[in-house]
């Protein structure tokens, strides 16, 4: 079973308080634990700094608040709109389609052995992601 949590600054917390913050996400991992589930706990990461602000993708280092929720969580999947390519392509102005749309970064991946980036492009006519610019989609088949 999974359970998401969307979003962790909707959960009453005080954001300075990073104490409650470690423990709210202590006693999630501990639920999920003694109930075998697997929690999706959706963050937010700080706004972008600098002159690349928005170009950049984020890392396990740009989430807000404490380190520990970072350091608790088992896995770490960073979500990156290209913006910029959605801007050139929204005006109708050229832009790189060899360029994702979007990229799934896992950052942190505890008991597993991928961590990196996945690319993802955008279907044209709907709102499903594709792994190639070709953009196929194909219909998921699950057993139940």
């Amino acid at each position: 079973d999974v359970v998401v949590i969307d979003a962790l600054m909707m959960c009453g917390l005080d954001t300075e308080n990073y104490g409650a913050e470690k423990d709210f996400t202590q006693v999630i991992q501990a639920l999920a634990k003694m109930e075998q589930l697997v929690v999706l706990l959706v963050h937010h990461a700080r706004k972008p700094q600098g002159p690349t602000g928005e170009d950049r993708p984020p890392g396990k280092y740009d989430a807000m608040g404490s380190s520990n929720l970072v350091n608790i969580c088992n896995n770490v999947l960073m979500c990156w709109h290209n913006k910029k390519k959605a801007a050139l392509k929204n005006c109708g102005a050229e832009y790189d389609d060899d360029e994702p749309c979007l990229t799934l970064n896992v950052q942190k991946h505890r008991g597993g052995k991928f961590e990196g980036g996945v690319g993802l492009w955008q279907h044209h006519k709907t709102r499903a992601f594709c792994s190639t610019s070709h953009r196929r989609l194909k219909p998921v088949e699950f057993e139940r």
